[in-house]
């Protein structure tokens, strides 16, 4: 704005410059990938704390060690997370309520605490109600005290709230599954899905890295195709108590985090527990067991770290420390 000229004098006037500043490049994205016991499959997904984890990927299980080396990334420091969640024969759970079939919006037991609620509406206020086959759907997930409410979705594909676009758009709990009847459905209270939803069996370097296609389709490591930006990259081990991750798993992580100019942080073997066992020619770095070559795009952190469980009422158990580094 132009300064008023009232009096004879100097006048200073500051005007806006033309040179912005660039903004800097985030340099702690870590990036996950591994079971959970919710959520979309092979999308990464930007969470930026624990309780976002929580309402996107389910609660801590055993069955899910992932959540823990997310829960200790964020207790130590960590911000930006890409969670990518992968499966092993995973199922969602259906229902068919009022003739209406919808799914599960992801595989795993959660689906099943999912009730459905068909109505329809007041013809005094909505009077084209009937004709445009306009009805209300309310979604509860009695797992996490979770209530949608979608109203006034039609079963019409002309219309502008055609219900199967409407779900799919504005809803985290389920999807229409097949086609949807051209004739809204009948109303329903509180009907529950089925009992088919399933957890599948504990995932595998064949979900990760080894799978057929997995490059091809962007899924496993190759899912991060889809995010712009990761730094580092943390792969949990598959069963919280037992097992490693593969020789495969951690040779294509660290390639594939050289082609990103990223850094992989791998776990120490669970085999390790005194510092010489490291060097043993027979089990260590350089052995055909941890099957990696060395490499300036990958750290490993030794021993693993001893933390309060919160599922054994914070005693102390083991865990892996890829979390808590990359944290």
């Amino acid at each position: 704005m132009s300064v008023p000229l009232t009096y004879p004098g100097v006048y200073i006037e500051e005007v806006p410059s033309g040179v912005r500043s660039i903004t800097g490049v985030a340099t702690s994205v870590a990036a996950f990938i591994g079971s959970a016991t919710r959520g979309d499959e092979n999308e990464p997904t930007l969470v930026q704390s624990f309780a976002d984890y929580n309402r996107t990927f389910g609660v801590l299980s055993r069955s899910s060690p992932m959540g823990f080396s997310v829960r200790q990334f964020f207790l130590n420091g960590g911000r930006d997370a890409l969670i990518v969640r992968v499966s092993n024969g995973g199922v969602a759970a259906t229902v068919t309520a009022g003739g209406l079939d919808l799914v599960a919006s992801s595989s795993g037991d959660w689906g099943e605490n999912l009730s459905v609620t068909i109505s329809y509406p007041d013809p005094t206020i909505n009077p084209d109600a009937a004709t445009n086959e306009v009805f209300n759907l309310i979604i509860t997930d009695s797992g996490t005290g979770t209530i949608e409410s979608l109203n006034n979705i039609s079963a019409l594909e002309d219309n502008s709230r055609f219900a199967t676009t409407i779900i799919e758009q504005q809803s985290k709990l389920v999807r229409v599954d097949g086609t949807l009847a051209v004739t809204r459905p009948t109303e329903v209270v509180d009907v529950s899905f089925a009992a088919d939803g399933d957890d599948g069996s504990p995932i595998t370097d064949n979900e990760v890295s080894s799978g057929v296609n997995l490059q091809a389709d962007r899924e496993g490591i190759w899912a991060l195709e889809k995010a712009d930006l990761f730094n580092l990259l943390c792969i949990p081990p598959y069963e919280l108590d037992t097992g490693d991750i593969g020789a495969t798993t951690r040779t294509e992580a660290a390639n594939y985090c050289l082609q990103r100019r990223a850094i992989f942080i791998a776990d120490p073997l669970r085999g390790w527990s005194e510092p010489d066992d490291i060097t043993d020619p027979g089990t260590g770095l350089d052995s055909g067991t941890w099957g990696l070559t060395r490499n300036a795009n990958t750290a490993v952190y030794f021993p693993r770290v001893i933390q309060p469980n919160p599922l054994q009422e914070g005693r102390l158990a083991e865990f892996s420390p890829c979390g808590v580094v990359a944290g």
